[in-house]
This record gives C-alpha cells, structure tokens and sequence, in this order.
C-alpha cells in the first residue's frame, strides 16, 4: 500500500467517517474508496506525494468522503 493509500485511509478513519460503518465492512469501503480516489480525484494522490502534507487537500477529501460514504 502507498504512502498516499494510507494517508486517506487512515485521514477517513480518524476523522470520524467509519464509525457508523460495520467493521467488517470496513475492507470492502477501503478497497472501493482507494479505486475511486486512483479514478475520479487523482489530484489528491499527485498533491499528496508532491508536497507531502494534507493543507491543500482536507478539503477535497472531507467532500469526496462525504459524497462516496452513502453509497458503501
């Protein structure tokens, strides 16, 4: 797993959005939630690795998490 799968893992995980999810299918969403990240927001991963810290992506990320949750 990169650097960056596990920064959005770990970023949605701590901030409070698998907690209502079964733990069992905490796998699953991370599977599907890195795939659409990789797809659909690539520009996080790119400013991710390039600069190394989250500052310019939270925001982004908190949204994409928002709208990819309901649909697991």
């Amino acid at each position: 797993m990169s650097a960056e799968d596990q920064v959005v893992s770990i970023f949605a995980g701590v901030n409070g959005y698998l907690d209502k999810m079964v733990t069992s299918e905490i796998p699953k969403f991370e599977v599907l939630f890195l795939e659409a990240i990789k797809t659909k927001h690539r520009n996080i991963y790119d400013t991710l690795k390039k600069e190394g810290k989250m500052d310019n992506v939270e925001k982004e990320l908190r949204a994409v998490l928002e709208e990819f949750i309901p649909n697991c």
